[in-house]
């Protein structure tokens, strides 16, 4: 009978219970370094008999395979959503669609004009994302986008590497009606960067999900709080041991994986690594040449407990008009359908990107009701609140410099080929994103097994 391999995963969030999964599900034996809760960002906390998520989740049916993953980490307990958004920018509400409408804020057929000629050039590639915007897009659209990523991402595209466009929600944009958008998309070429709307047949432009019928789906039971117990649960249950809150203080590759903690060493055969980049570096080379190449957006979040009866017709509105607080507001109480509530009520949740050093970063109490209005200004809410609960996070979303690369570079070659360690992409940005990475993570980490 062959021995079993052992790993190690480091890094207890999102990326890091998938490759759990992913690695105990071909038979590895697996074990999860983790210095902060499990599930990270993609976890959820207690309120007033709320299950409160950190931030505003929701998993997506767009593939069988991640929907498979998806399902087998929630034990397949799950309420299918059916999501209702909209968007705004320059002042304007767009039904159906969570993108600015860049025709709110610039010209239409300009912006056509210039995707067309775009799409039909070849282009060196981009050393920004701002250079990758108007390579996709052209000036007129790149600078009408640029406007909305500053509303999010608090600095200027100019500033981030290309790859950042993965965190962004533009890879496509919103620059004509439907009717006009269904006949430019018969073109691959701009069918690749022009969006048209899908509220109507939530499914029509995923052809590859077959294993369910729905675009959305949530946790049947507490959230995304719910997720991260069910995870746990099922990853136990498949052999996968945890070591949590215990911080990482060197990385050693010999003929086995050393990992030392402050309370013991874990070896194994291999190691996935989920922690980033920056933390790699400083644990297994000793240097911190990477501090500074990443940009990390400080945000206060906001919850209100409201009546089932003030809940809007949407299940989250994203507002890009950068003289507003809010960016998202969120009603998770409702597509929860109240399995994360108390009886008769629900919650919102209003993610607002700052800056460390505003007000609303120091004293978002202060901004409550400020939230609350522009909340009820998106249709989101009605009436009134009488409890609220902010949380701030000095680093929400993050994106990569534009220097990111070339300073990881000698980390990657140093790494490049090795059979024991290899490490996911910390920039890949929705859930559905870092399942695809982190199984070809796996896939490579086998491969170079296997030459070796």
């Amino acid at each position: 009978m062959p021995n079993t391999e052992e790993t190690i995963v480091v890094g207890g969030g999102f990326a890091g219970l998938v490759a759990a999964y992913l690695l105990a599900e071909q038979g590895h034996a697996v074990t999860v370094l983790s210095r902060a809760p499990l599930g990270g960002i993609a976890g959820g906390i207690g309120w007033r008999d709320f299950s409160l998520d950190l931030g505003c989740h929701i998993f997506g049916n767009s593939d069988d395979r991640t929907t498979e993953v998806l399902l087998a980490l929630l034990d397949n307990d799950v309420i299918p959503v059916h999501m209702r958004f909209a968007s705004q920018f320059g002042g304007e509400r767009l039904e159906g669609f969570e993108i600015p409408n860049l025709a709110a804020v610039a010209d239409s057929a300009q912006m056509v004009l210039e995707i067309a000629r775009a799409a039909s050039m070849e282009h060196e590639p981009a050393g920004t994302l701002e250079e990758l915007l108007v390579q996709r897009f052209g000036p007129t659209a790149a600078a009408a986008a640029a406007a909305a990523f500053e509303k999010i991402y608090r600095t200027a595209p100019s500033n981030v590497a290309p790859e950042a466009i993965a965190a962004t929600c533009f890879k496509r944009i919103r620059v004509v009606e439907d009717e006009a958008a269904h006949i430019l998309k018969q073109s691959s070429a701009l069918d690749a960067v022009i969006a048209a709307g899908s509220q109507e047949d939530p499914m029509k432009f995923y052809r590859d999900c077959e294993r369910a019928p729905y675009r959305a789906f949530y946790p049947a039971k507490n959230g995304m709080a719910g997720f991260v117990a069910s995870a746990k649960r099922v990853l136990g249950a498949m052999g996968v041991s945890f070591a949590v809150g215990d911080a990482i203080e060197e990385v050693q590759l010999g003929a086995r994986v050393s990992v030392r903690t402050s309370k013991r060493v874990h070896t194994a055969d291999s190691c996935i690594w989920t922690a980033g980049m920056g933390a790699l570096e400083q644990t297994l080379v000793g240097t911190r040449t990477l501090e500074g190449t990443s940009h990390g957006v400080p945000m206060a979040l906001f919850y209100y407990d409201i009546d089932c009866a003030q809940s809007g017709p949407y299940s989250y509105v994203n507002n890009f008009d950068s003289e507003k607080l809010v960016f998202r507001a969120a009603l998770p109480g409702s597509y929860g359908q109240g399995s994360n509530c108390p009886e008769g009520r629900a919650y919102l949740c209003c993610e607002v990107p700052t800056e460390r050093d505003s007000a609303v970063f120091a004293h978002p109490d202060d901004f409550a009701a400020t939230v609350w209005d522009e909340a009820c200004a998106l249709g989101v809410v009605t009436g009134s609140y009488e409890h609220f609960r902010t949380l701030t996070t000095p680093v929400s979303y993050k994106v990569p410099m534009a220097h990111f690369a070339s300073t990881a570079e000698p980390i990657r070659e140093q790494l490049e080929g090795d059979h024991r360690l290899v490490v996911t992409n910390e920039w890949a940005f929705t859930k559905n994103g870092i399942i695809v990475d982190v199984e070809g993570c796996i896939g490579a980490l086998a491969a170079t097994r296997r030459a070796a």
